[in-house]
């Protein structure tokens, strides 16, 4: 056998190792079933906490201001009756999708 050869053997061996740990769990198991069910709700509660946290982190002005290269329009937003209003409330189309879509598209318009 020549050393790659060898070397994808060990690999596979190594792969073989790490499955042994997935099939010790058991669902049948109460224990294993609500470990599953433990992780799997702190992972969802983690997952939305932090989108949460990011869609609302960039739905400030401050976060708008932050890609407005020209200062006359913060200027002019934080001297009018504008600042009651958030940016989004006017710049993004009612709906959950257009509101998903400004928060994808706008990291895109801001780098260029």
């Amino acid at each position: 056998m020549s050393d790659k050869e060898i070397k994808e053997e060990q690999e596979k061996v190594k792969f073989r190792e790490k499955l042994k740990i997935w099939k010790k769990i058991d669902l049948k198991n109460p224990l294993h079933m609500w470990k599953l069910i433990f992780f799997s709700i702190v992972f969802l509660l983690i997952a939305f906490g932090s989108t949460y946290g990011v869609f609302k982190a960039t739905g400030t002005n401050s976060s708008c201001a932050s890609c407005h290269i020209h200062p006359p329009e913060v200027v002019t937003h934080e001297l009018t009756t504008h600042t009651e209003l958030y940016c989004t409330d006017c710049h993004v189309e009612p709906g959950f999708d257009n509101y998903i879509m400004s928060k994808v598209m706008v990291p895109i318009k801001c780098s260029s």
